[in-house]
């Protein structure tokens, strides 16, 4: 008769994602039975792939067997948790943004061909006075903690200029919104708003010390979402190359029924109705959107 098995497995997770791929590597073993850690029903396959539901460290078993017996081995398999969505826009696209990296094809608010994608970043050109364009995945994120880069090609001249890292949108214009406002002065301001049909401004609109715009200036956009009924929002802006800071430009909370649930994520912009100085181009970079 063939010898006991020797259980043996090694791991890997699938990046971006809950999936572990399991190879097993026993030896003499003719059946399988793995215990994923997680309570969920045994798998007899020879090497499957789990989905957890979340991240953490979990206890597998895989029980080797064959005529002669079986043998078992439990390893600690740590899963990390994935982000909602990330983009580093690495790809080239005209006349859209394609699919990000990880988290699904931007859908447009807008004509398509004032998006794209130039081999680094993703561009957004507001090509008139009071125009809005907007790009979004539709992940269902709840508690999220949102980032971004952005910079315009020039500075606002007869109305501001604005850009919005968007969370938990449920349709268009239903969701929650962290405002950056680059004034005609060269100020740089930021706000919390909800948006219901009507934007309705959670945490009044605050300048940003310290920061002051230049054309082609890169800044970054932290945007935080967490908890319901209330929802506490967090927002803090600043520019590249400086360290981010400790403290939050502005923090609220809001309960409004809407955008209590989970939602999709992105960015919008906006030049002022008054704007003298359409065309303008917006470039967003390292676009990502961890969970909390």
């Amino acid at each position: 008769s063939s010898p006991v098995p020797t259980a043996a497995f090694t791991f890997v997770q699938t990046p971006n994602s809950f999936d572990v791929v399991f190879t097993d590597t026993s030896t003499n073993a003719t059946s399988w039975s793995w215990n994923f850690g997680d309570g969920s029903p045994a798998a007899t396959v020879e090497s499957p792939t789990h989905t957890y539901a979340a991240g953490g460290t979990y206890s597998v078993t895989l029980t080797a067997t064959n005529a002669s017996g079986n043998n078992a081995v439990t390893q600690s398999v740590p899963v990390a948790t994935p982000p909602y969505a990330l983009d580093g826009f690495t790809r080239t696209v005209a006349g859209g943004w394609g699919a990000a990296t990880f988290g699904g094809t931007w859908s447009l608010a807008g004509t398509a061909a004032d998006f794209n994608v130039n081999g680094s970043q993703g561009t957004i050109n507001i090509g008139t006075a009071g125009a809005t364009r907007g790009a979004y995945l539709g992940t269902s994120a709840g508690n999220v903690d949102e980032t971004f880069t952005f910079s315009t090609n020039q500075l606002p001249v007869g109305s501001h200029e604005y850009i919005y890292a968007v969370a938990r949108r449920q349709s268009n214009l239903v969701e929650y919104a962290a405002k950056v406002r680059l004034a005609t002065t060269g100020g740089v301001y930021v706000a919390i708003s909800r948006f219901n049909s009507s934007e309705n401004v959670v945490v009044a609109e605050h300048q940003v010390a310290g920061l002051t715009e230049t054309a082609n200036e890169v800044f970054h956009v932290r945007f935080i979402v967490t908890g319901s009924s209330p929802t506490t929002l967090q927002v803090k802006v600043w520019a590249d190359g400086t360290a981010e800071p400790v403290a939050y430009s502005l923090t609220g909370t809001d309960s409004d029924p809407s955008v209590q649930g989970a939602g999709g994520v992105g960015v919008r912009a906006y030049i002022g109705a008054a704007s003298t100085d359409a065309p303008v181009l917006f470039t967003i970079d390292d676009f990502r959107a961890d969970r909390l």
